[in-house]
């Protein structure tokens, strides 16, 4: 009984705890009761209790959710508020605070009374400055302070012991202060797009760190003592000042991914053969002119970028990258591809866009992983007829037999083609075909056969006409025919020229005036046909689906690495 008793008066704060279910379901109907004057979504789990409240354009944080006192998550991105309540500081069971995308300029203090806080997340906003009081919330793990206007860092973000992961891309950082270096859980750190010049020797002390970004800065070398982070993993520097790859990096050998895109590197050194773990290696845009055979047996890489660069030739020993899966060698200056390359056999993606190739190895149709070959731009007279499985195939121009039969996009835009080859209706998987901005004067009849067509853009080309089955295209959902000669069918102008002479004739001989009330008839029947013919034509030329085409022109803008 007085086990009982004891029970019993165990605090509850917004539910009577009768079961497991029943304290779950009464907590949420209390807390919604709260929250009932304005949209919310409301998550309860055990004992966390999130709110969110996004994409509304609240200009301050209603005052019914500083009621709700055992909320542990609040999420309010954004909206428009460009302060922070001081009733903050009574949501003290709060874990994670999500102000993202508003209009703040600065950080109430409150905010650092929030005890348990773990996660803080600020990002896009207008904050000028970090208050050193931020060294207050102790069990801090994640302070994200990306796109944001900070100039300098306080002393005391050093202090903070328990920090994970510290986002300030896109500020205006120029400097980082000495006491980062006591940041001993520090996994993440991101500095991109910043004003930095040079990487403070002190940060390097940081041995826990697994991602550093210094991508979109100022910097041209990096300190000797970077080697000091032997467990670095990623290590990010695209878009700054090198010409050429600081020796310390070759002595990371725990990176698996390493990015020196945007830069102006002219070569690679031989001692990048030491980054035995290296998995994706980003060099483009640079003025590379060859690659070493050492980066030839990094054969962990699977994913490698060096297009935009001066290239002239692929290296007969690309053979040996065998773990490959996504090469992008586009916009150089090769005129040929080893033979040796169908020998990659995990090659996924492939780009050779904008080079000077006029063939490709007939091997490649061993390439039974790939799916993607991106090779416009050159200068291909045709191309093999058996590339694999592919499922995405952009071309300059097409060879009269094609077998691709799996692609399910087709991309050959801009170019001069004036017609499309009656094999085309082989290409029986294809679901996106792109042919715009071409001298197409018509289409072969068996483009009707292409049961699977959803999206078809013909617009800016020479078409005056439509194969008269065009309407088995019952897939079709994204049309365009803009901007071409399509008129009104001569056979139709010719029926009707016919007719009204009949009519002349049968007036002037004074026919039966039945015969000549059916024959009118058939004549407003064949405008009537004009007129809607007219119409449908009319309504193909400005009718379109946006959402397909955006869905097909992004798979197209997107690169084939992931480092491009």
């Amino acid at each position: 009984m007085a086990d009982k008793s004891k029970s019993s008066r165990q605090p509850v704060s917004l539910a009577t705890r009768q079961s497991p279910g029943a304290e779950k379901k009464g907590k949420k109907v209390e807390i919604k009761k709260k929250v009932n004057k304005f949209q919310s979504r409301l998550y309860v789990q055990g004992s966390k209790v999130c709110l969110e409240l996004s994409n509304y354009g609240y200009r301050e944080i209603p005052e019914p959710v500083f009621d709700l006192t055992e909320l542990t998550c609040f999420i309010f991105m954004n909206n428009d508020i460009d302060r922070i309540p001081e009733k903050i500081k009574e949501m003290h069971h709060l874990e994670a605070l999500v102000l993202t995308g508003n209009n703040l300029h600065i950080i109430n203090r409150q905010v650092f009374k929030l005890p348990r806080l773990q996660v803080l997340d600020l990002a896009n906003n207008e904050i000028q400055s970090l208050p050193s009081e931020v060294s207050s919330l102790t069990e801090l793990t994640q302070l994200i302070l990306n796109g944001n206007r900070l100039e300098t860092l306080p002393s005391t973000l050093g202090d903070m012991r328990k920090l994970r992961v510290l986002g300030l891309n896109d500020n205006m950082l120029t400097k980082l202060p000495d006491t980062l270096a006591n940041l001993e859980s520090l996994q993440i750190l991101g500095l991109e797009r910043n004003l930095l010049e040079f990487f403070n020797p002190a940060v390097c002390k940081i041995e826990s760190l697994l991602r550093l970004g210094l991508s979109g800065n100022k910097m041209s070398n990096l300190p000797h003592e970077i080697e000091a982070m032997i467990g670095l993993q990623q290590l990010l520097l695209d878009d700054n000042c090198f010409e050429f790859i600081p020796i310390e990096v070759f002595s990371l050998h725990e990176l698996i991914e390493l990015s020196f895109c945007g830069n102006s590197i002219t070569q690679v050194q031989a001692d990048i053969k030491n980054m035995t773990k290296l998995r994706v290696l980003g060099l483009s845009n640079n003025k590379l002119t060859d690659l070493p055979p050492e980066l030839m047996q990094l054969t962990h890489i699977e994913v490698l970028g060096v297009n935009s660069n001066q290239l002239t030739k692929v290296s007969d020993h690309i053979a040996n990258l065998y773990c490959m899966k996504e090469l992008n060698l586009g916009s150089n200056q090769l005129t040929e591809l080893p033979d040796s390359i169908s020998l990659c056999s995990n090659l996924e993606v492939l780009s050779v866009v904008n080079n000077k190739l006029t063939k490709l190895p007939i091997e490649l149709g061993g390439l039974h992983k790939l799916h993607t070959l991106m090779i416009s731009q050159n200068e291909f007279m045709s191309i093999p007829v058996c590339v694999g499985a592919l499922q995405l195939l952009q071309v300059p121009n097409l060879p009269d037999e094609i077998g691709f039969s799996k692609v399910k996009v087709l991309v050959v835009s801009n170019n001069t083609l004036r017609t499309l080859p009656k094999s085309i209706s082989g290409m029986t998987g294809l679901t996106h075909l792109h042919a715009q901005n071409n001298l197409i004067q018509y289409l072969p009849d068996t483009i009707c056969q292409m049961s699977s067509l959803q999206l078809l853009h013909l617009n800016n080309n020479q078409l005056t006409s439509l194969p008269q089955n065009f309407d088995k295209l019952i897939l079709l959902r994204d049309l365009r025919l803009f901007d071409n000669q399509l008129k009104v069918s001569r056979i139709i102008i010719i029926i009707n020229i016919i007719v009204i002479i009949i009519i002349i004739i049968l007036i002037s001989s004074r026919t039966n005036i039945i015969i000549i009330i059916i024959v009118i008839i058939i004549i407003i029947f064949i405008m009537i046909i004009i007129i809607l013919d007219s119409m449908i034509i009319n309504f193909l030329l400005t009718t379109s689906s946006s959402s397909s085409s955006a869905a097909a022109a992004a798979a197209l803008a997107s690169s084939p690495t992931s480092l491009s």
